[in-house]
């Protein structure tokens, strides 16, 4: 196990990046502050808060993103829609979001609004667990 405190140069990540920590929901953004390079194909984020603009940092070269339990937010507090997630990872082909017991998403738009994602038609896998009962598809 690494101290990440004690961490003092800066880490470079080419292929997957693992960021865990039930008990420091805060762990991720001093990694992310310690970043020289960051080029993952494969992010994990379990228990985590991060800012959306931290989150772009990704996006460059993200193929496989799993947020378990991780709450991504805007700077004025409120959480990113899945679908704003998905939005912006162009490369991706795999998303797995599994929600906090508390999260004040709305997914009543949610559906019609990954329909309008042009890359959705590129993912193999598309996991939202936890999504409320208002998640729909209008269909006209």
């Amino acid at each position: 196990m690494i101290d990440i405190e004690k961490i003092q140069s800066k880490i470079s990540v080419q292929y997957e990046l693992k960021i865990g920590c039930h008990t420091s929901p805060n762990c991720a953004l001093f990694i992310i502050s310690k970043m020289k390079e960051c080029n993952p194909i494969n992010l994990k984020l379990y228990f985590q808060n991060i800012s959306f603009n931290e989150f772009l940092i990704f996006l460059k070269t993200l193929q496989f993103c799993e947020l378990y339990e991780t709450k991504i937010i805007y700077e004025n507090g409120k959480e990113v829609p899945c679908e704003n997630l998905i939005l912006n990872l162009p490369k991706a082909f795999h998303f797995d979001l599994t929600l906090r017991e508390d999260s004040l998403s709305d997914f009543s738009n949610t559906a019609n609004e990954l329909l309008k994602i042009p890359n959705l038609k590129n993912f193999y896998s598309l996991n939202l667990s936890g999504i409320t009962d208002d998640f729909g598809l209008n269909i006209n």
